[in-house]
């Protein structure tokens, strides 16, 4: 005989009685993935899974917190909002109920920050160990020179970019920059500056040195807006760069996965252009040395230079004295020969002979000379006995 069917009102009353007398009053502490999450008024209402061995869920419930006890969480964790949790683990206590609407649900007593916090280190020591065997490491880079051409990843109104260019340009720096711009403070700057490091990537594939370094500039905010520096896909990002990357963005008590792996891991825009000017200062030392260094060889070599000039000019004249009076000696020389074996050629001259009173020396004298009066090499000497002949004597 059947029995009259139930209502369906009726079979969940049963459900939710049978429900409440055996698990009402337990407490269940419970490991799951956040897949969705969203608020309404002071509660936030996520959809939780169990994932297999192979990717897929095996099972999903929905999970209601207080929104207090999720601020608090997200705070403990250094979360920046409440849907940053999504794609979570997380560690919970919690009530189940059945409502006769809703249906199963379970309903948030606790969270387990600690959980929490060593599941995203244990990530980090495993993406840490990954960066290791990457072959661009930023940190390999470092600047050699002073940087004159800089990508920036900054918002438009961040005040720490203003005062970053305003400090350049109160040194005189010549420099020129390309902004990325991308907030970078919140659970959306995530995203941006992401996107951001991809187009720096592919703008250095297409020109290798367009950029000196890539600044990521923020000013202020706190540590929760900036969780985006833990991000695996941004650190791979920036690890990609091949470009020198200093970071500065207000944060000096907790240290990143960012920070580790940048060239320039700074803390404050303040830092980052102290480091460029400093590097310029030292630079331009460099440089004046080399000019000093330069200069004092130049007037050493010149005064060296006007000394062999000098003594050049001493040995020239020395030379050309020696070679004059060669030359002079030889002259004389040469006449004396001509005289004597061919008189005509003084007679020719104009020139007259003066024979001393023995007849065996002949003295040449120009037309006009007193001829007893000759000079013997060293002085003059009077002479009485000569004899003068105007042309060749006649036996």
């Amino acid at each position: 005989m059947e029995t009259k069917p139930l209502t369906l009102r009726h079979v969940i009353a049963t459900v939710q009685k049978a429900f409440d007398t055996v698990v009402s009053d337990r407490l269940f502490r419970c490991v799951a993935d956040v897949i969705k999450m969203q608020r309404h008024k002071w509660t936030w209402y996520c959809e939780m899974c169990e994932y297999s061995s192979q990717g897929s869920i095996v099972a999903k419930a929905k999970l209601r917190i207080p929104h207090q006890m999720m601020i608090d969480f997200c705070t403990a964790i250094g979360f920046d909002t409440p849907a940053s949790l999504v794609g979570s683990q997380i560690l919970f206590y919690a009530s189940a109920t059945f409502h006769d609407e809703y249906g199963f649900s379970l309903h948030c007593h606790a969270l387990n920050h600690h959980f929490v916090t060593a599941k995203r280190e244990d990530a980090k020591q495993r993406l840490r160990q990954e960066l290791r065997e990457l072959w661009y490491h930023n940190r390999r880079f470092r600047l050699t020179k002073v940087p004159c051409h800089f990508a920036i990843i900054s918002s438009q109104t961040s005040q720490g970019l203003h005062d970053f260019l305003t400090i350049l340009d109160d040194r005189q720096l010549r420099y020129s920059y390309q902004a990325f711009w991308s907030p970078i403070h919140g659970n959306e700057a995530r995203e941006w500056v992401y996107e951001a490091c991809k187009k720096i990537y592919l703008h250095l594939k297409a020109h290798p040195y367009a950029f000196d370094a890539i600044v990521i500039v923020r000013w202020g905010g706190g540590t929760s807006g900036i969780s985006w520096q833990n991000d695996p896909r941004i650190v791979r990002a920036v690890c990609h760069l091949p470009c020198p990357v200093m970071l500065a963005v207000w944060h000096t008590s907790d240290v990143s996965l960012l920070d580790e792996i940048v060239a320039y891991p700074l803390k404050t825009p303040s830092d980052a252009w102290h480091l460029i000017c400093d590097l310029y200062e030292r630079t331009l030392a460099i440089v004046y040395g080399h000019v000093d260094d330069c200069a004092r060889c130049a007037t050493l070599r010149y005064v060296q230079g006007m000394q062999v000039l000098e003594q050049l000019c001493l040995d020239i004249t020395m030379l050309y004295q020696r070679a004059l009076q060669q030359y002079e000696d030889h002259i004389v020389a040469l006449c004396q020969s001509i005289a004597l074996y061919d008189p005509s050629w003084y007679f020719s001259q104009g020139w007259v002979a003066a024979m001393d009173e023995n007849g065996k020396r002949l003295h040449w004298l120009p037309q006009g000379q007193d001829p007893f009066w000759l000079y013997d090499g060293m002085s003059w000497v009077h002479v009485t006995q000569w004899t003068v002949y105007s042309s060749m004597p006649r036996n």
